[in-house]
């Protein structure tokens, strides 16, 4: 925590900030190798109440918040989390119990149209996300408790827009997709999403997708796989199925792998290497046959969008 991200001129950083940055950049590890020492607390009750009328130069555009804090014995509780945004809010509950060892953390909360931007998904996806959250976490450390995660996330839109290169990329539209690399970030082109949603169910530290759709009237995006938080790997493939008929469609999945802090995105499956193969073979008989593997017919159908928008909204089994 309070690594120094960027410091400007004239700016500085403590002692405690340089070391956490120094070992943040040998690490290969995303969360952080910080353990809390709740014996601490046994010299500590009361309560704290924490008014942020206005934040400013925010990472993600917070720009009020509030805090409630109950420390009694080695147990935290916080009533109250609240971040609003820009657009839309962040409010949880968490409670720490330190007086068990390890230590264990219960939380729970949602999303209030939260621009896509805050979750860190733009470009890729813009407009407003709600979502909700529960979960349980073991250890006093924060690499111990996220490799002990269990619960359930989700989040949806019934308003999203999809970055349109994104989404033939997915669907390795190449055909599509070349024509949109040369737009500049002001002149992206979006397609409306018919509806977003994602379900991650967490068991002892993996998060499973099941799945992660994106539904447009040009395509069908699903997202299948896991997220481990032991060791971070990601283990994630993307299939997108065209509406329209398109020329220059690879067959196959995108598979991202690596880690959560250098993701890998492996374009090409066994399926996209036999498709070149047969093109190898069409092309030997007849040079226009070799294009006939790339033609997208565009047969994928739409999402049942009610269900699953129905799906992500009780996916943690609470009243919102």
């Amino acid at each position: 925590f309070g690594i120094p991200i960027g410091v400007g001129e004239n700016e500085t950083t403590g002692e405690v900030q340089q070391r956490a940055r120094t070992a943040y950049n040998r690490s290969d590890r995303l969360i952080p190798n910080a353990e809390v020492d709740f014996s601490r607390l046994d010299a500590v009750d009361g309560t704290v109440h924490f008014v942020a009328e206005k934040v400013s130069d925010s990472v993600f555009d917070i720009q009020s918040l509030e805090l409630d804090f109950e420390i009694e014995g080695r147990v935290v509780r916080a009533p109250v989390i609240l971040l609003n945004f820009a657009q839309g809010e962040f409010r949880a509950y968490a409670t720490m119990d330190g007086s068990q060892s390890p230590a264990r953390t219960d939380m729970r909360g949602d999303l209030s149209n939260v621009a896509f931007s805050n979750l860190s998904l733009s470009p890729y996806l813009r407009g407003g996300a709600e979502g909700e959250f529960e979960i349980t976490a073991v250890g006093d450390g924060l690499r111990q408790a996220a490799a002990s995660l269990t619960g359930t996330a989700s989040v949806w839109s019934r308003d999203a827009e999809v970055l349109a290169l994104a989404a033939e990329g997915a669907g390795l539209d190449i055909g599509e997709a070349v024509t949109l690399l040369g737009e500049s970030g002001e002149d992206r082109t979006y397609v409306a999403a018919r509806c977003a949603a994602i379900v991650l169910e967490f068991e002892d530290g993996v998060g499973n997708l099941s799945p992660a759709v994106v539904d447009t009237d040009d395509s069908l995006v699903v997202v299948r796989g896991d997220i481990d938080l032991s060791n971070e790997a990601l283990r994630l493939s993307v299939r997108s199925d065209a509406k329209d008929a398109s020329f220059g469609t690879l067959i196959g999945d995108v598979a991202i792998g690596g880690t959560l802090r250098n993701p890998s995105i492996q374009p090409f499956s066994a399926e996209t290497i036999a498709q070149i193969g047969i093109v190898a073979v069409l092309a030997s008989v007849s040079g226009g046959l070799g294009a006939l593997p790339f033609i997208e017919p565009g047969m994928a159908q739409d999402a049942p969008c009610g269900s699953l928008l129905a799906r992500a909204e009780s996916a943690t089994g609470t009243d919102n």
